[in-house]
Order: structure tokens, then sequence, then C-alpha cells
């Protein structure tokens, strides 16, 4: 489940007064409406019925830290996100925010997962704080048109981290660059390429992967209709399991 970061609110004011403010970065939540959490209330619950999943993604990267700044009337940062973190703590989730919010001094709870996406300099953050960690990374960002060799190259330096604090790792596919007729083709084989680092672990300066297994993979997704990209030269033949 995702939610998002408090710049990112241009919709609310569309459908609720005063919930919305403006700054020149980008629109951001008025933090002094009261009513701006009984809003998010109403959305983490949701969110919280629809999927049923542990974990709730908060957002919190690129901070628009200067538009918090520009009123007096506006309460800290750090005030929003434990206002927030209060309305999470009765659904039973746990939070995930982008690295940019470990910044922020609020009251993450135990077992908070901090998401990387540009930065290798975090896991000594987030394992000082107690904390837990998932890697993003920018470079596994599907809407580039890269080879899928590239992803399977670009390891994560975290993966020598014990599983109680490195929880895995995660690809994006951004909504603007991909719709129901390009999806699975942008998506696969690169996704792909990023499971196997994160199953099989190979050295960090391995380009070797298995050809057969991938094409397999595949090959498989294929048989079942769904349309995924060829991830080289070959071809799918029914006999391959």
């Amino acid at each position: 489940m995702c939610g998002e970061d408090p710049h990112r609110y241009g919709f609310p004011s569309h459908h609720y007064d005063g919930v919305a403010g403006w700054c020149v970065n980008g629109p951001p939540l008025n933090m002094a409406n009261p009513e701006l959490y009984v809003v998010i209330g109403k959305l983490l619950s949701e969110l919280a019925i629809t999927f049923h999943d542990n974990f709730l993604h908060l957002g919190g990267d690129e901070l628009a830290v200067d538009c918090y700044l520009e009123g007096a009337s506006q309460p800290p940062l750090d005030s929003f996100y434990d206002r927030v973190l209060d309305i999470l703590k009765p659904l039973h989730r746990t939070p995930v925010f982008y690295e940019e919010s470990i910044g922020v001094n609020a009251s993450f709870p135990p077992g908070t997962i901090f998401e990387t996406w540009m930065s290798d300099t975090l896991p000594k953050q987030v394992i000082d704080k107690g904390f837990r960690l998932l890697a993003g990374r920018s470079k596994w960002y599907l809407e580039y048109e890269r080879d899928w060799h590239a992803f399977y190259e670009n390891h994560p330096v975290f993966e020598t981290l014990g599983d109680q604090i490195f929880v895995g790792a995660e690809t994006m596919m951004w909504g603007e660059f991909a719709d129901k007729h390009n999806w699975f083709g942008k998506v696969f084989p690169p996704a792909a390429a990023v499971a196997e680092v994160m199953w099989a672990r190979p050295p960090k300066d391995s380009k070797l992967v298995d050809t057969f297994v991938f094409f397999s993979h595949l090959c498989g997704m294929q048989r079942r209709g769904i349309p995924v990209t060829s991830p080289g030269p070959g071809c799918c033949v029914p006999q391959m399991p």
C-alpha cells in the first residue's frame, strides 16, 4: 500500500477546502487545518481495508522543506509526521518512508522501514537508529530504456546486512511512462533480473546469469498469455519448463 508525502497533494484542494495550500515548489498540505487529519485518517483506513498486507508506504521523498518554512501558521513538519503516525497506529501497519524522511525528527516506531532510492550512505543512519532498510534504487526504475543486463549488474550495496535490517528490494514503474498497452513489456525482463539478483545474491562483480533459467521464467510467463519482452536472442519452445 502506498500513501504520499505532504508536498504532493494538489488534488485535495479540488475536493476539500483548506486542506491543500500553495507553494512555489509544489502544492503542500495545509498542516494547520484539523480537517486534513480527518481526510488522511479516512484515506489510510480505506487503504488498510482494501489491502491486507502488513506495510503502508507513506512516501516522504523530495520533501519541499521550504514550503513549510514560509508561513508561521504551519506547524513543524516533525509534528505532521507524528500525527500521521498516530493515525496509522490503530491500523497495525508498519510504516515505510523514503530515505529523506529519516532526517525528520519524528517519533518513528521500532521496525519502521526506510527505502533508499538515491543514496548508498543511509544504512549507517538506519542501523544507528534501530530501523530497517528497503533498497529502491533509481537505477532500478523500469521506465528507463535499458537492457535487462544493466539491472542485473546493478547490485545493492546493502546485501551483507542481516535480514532483520535489510528486508529486501523493489523496482518501480512510474505511471507517466506506462499504461495497459506497454506495461508488461517495460517491466519484464528488467524486473525479473532484479528478482534474480535478490534471490540468488550473486557476487557484486558478477555479470553472469543462468540464461536458461532466465528464458524459462519468461517463456513460462508468455505461455500464460503475459506479453513480456524477449530477453535477447533465443526462442520459447514448448518443452522448456
